[in-house]
């Protein structure tokens, strides 16, 4: 779709199992129930809920968040948002000019930086307490997790980039530092132009990345490993990710065998993975984390939407057709 794909490739001698490949290896699809999220009808805001956020500056606050009510199996089921105290954001359904029906995010503010304070609306594609589809990684040595998450996404034509970090989706961790996995979009200068080019950073981390220690060659951003950018993304044409998700803790034993965390690309429906990645990546699980009295887990939850520092800007991005497996077929078949 006229997408500069550029990838920021390095490779180590003598470091094990940190490697960018261009093929894709097989895998076993698992008896996971696929998630299939159309938007299209039968799709309507479930009842809203209080959620208690854990706000680092303000206090913990409540606040009313909406649920996305979709078709399930023979009944329904809701997928909650996360939203931050204070965020001024929508989440709407709206239409595009095929005819074709998508959610619809966005987060503004007219107010300068914020140091202190992040805007958020995320769509939970899986939660911690469903044990069905989080993806657990306790120890992956003894029976191997990998997940598959696609999406289709849109920048609206308005979508302005940002000056301060900000992500679309991520691989959260409960009670861990920063995301395990994201997929951010790279800062403009303050005073560069809101409508330039819009690029995409895939990163990576792990408990070596967190404490500052990155083997000879890797590519640091906003302290993790940069695996892949795709710069200039089109505004207002509709785009296609396919993601593998393997991850591999550094306390796990499989970690020092030829077992490692692998992170797979497929975009715009192209038969051959962008890139496939191999290292550790996700948190130890551990009794210290950033969440008082809470235990690090080797668990994550798949989210997509905008989360950000906030500031004086204005990004809308459309989801559709969000997928999430256990083998690709599951998340790509008509």
């Amino acid at each position: 779709m006229g997408l500069i794909a550029v990838l920021g490739f390095f490779t180590i001698i003598g470091f094990q199992n940190f490697t960018i490949l261009t093929k894709t290896t097989t895998s076993t699809a698992t008896s996971l129930i696929p998630l299939d999220l159309t938007m299209e009808s039968g799709y309507t805001w479930g009842p809203t809920f209080v959620d208690q956020q854990d706000t680092k500056y303000a206090g913990s606050q409540y606040v009313v968040t909406p649920q996305l009510r979709a078709p399930y199996q023979t009944g329904y089921k809701d997928f909650p948002f996360t939203i931050d105290y204070a965020t001024d954001y929508s989440a709407t359904f709206d239409v595009d000019s095929n005819k074709n029906r998508f959610l619809n995010l966005k987060i503004t503010s007219n107010l300068p930086v914020e140091q202190n304070y992040k805007d958020k609306v995320e769509l939970n594609v899986t939660r911690t307490n469903d044990p069905m589809y989080v993806l657990d990684f306790t120890s992956q040595s003894a029976k191997l997790a990998r997940r598959y998450l696609a999406f289709d996404f849109k920048l609206d034509q308005n979508y302005q980039v940002p000056y301060q970090w900000a992500l679309h989706m991520q691989a959260f961790q409960p009670c861990a530092f920063e995301p395990p996995f994201s997929i951010n979009v790279e800062p403009r200068a303050s005073n560069g132009d809101p409508l330039g080019p819009v690029n995409l950073v895939f990163v990576a981390r792990d408990n070596a990345s967190n404490a500052g220690s990155f083997p000879p060659g890797a590519t640091v951003y906003r302290g993790g490993y940069e695996i892949y950018r795709l710069n200039n993304v089109k505004r207002n044409e509709w785009h296609n990710i396919v993601l593998q998700l393997q991850p591999m803790h550094n306390a796990d034993p499989g970690s020092a065998t030829t077992t490692s965390g692998q992170i797979a690309l497929w975009f715009d429906g192209a038969a051959d993975p962008a890139f496939i990645w191999r290292h550790d990546w996700g948190y130890s699980p551990s009794s210290t984390s950033n969440c008082s009295g809470k235990p690090i887990e080797a668990k994550l939850n798949m989210k997509l939407g905008i989360y950000r520092r906030r500031h004086n800007t204005t990004q809308i991005i459309g989801f559709d057709n969000i997928r999430y497996g256990g083998s690709k077929d599951s998340v790509t078949a008509p």
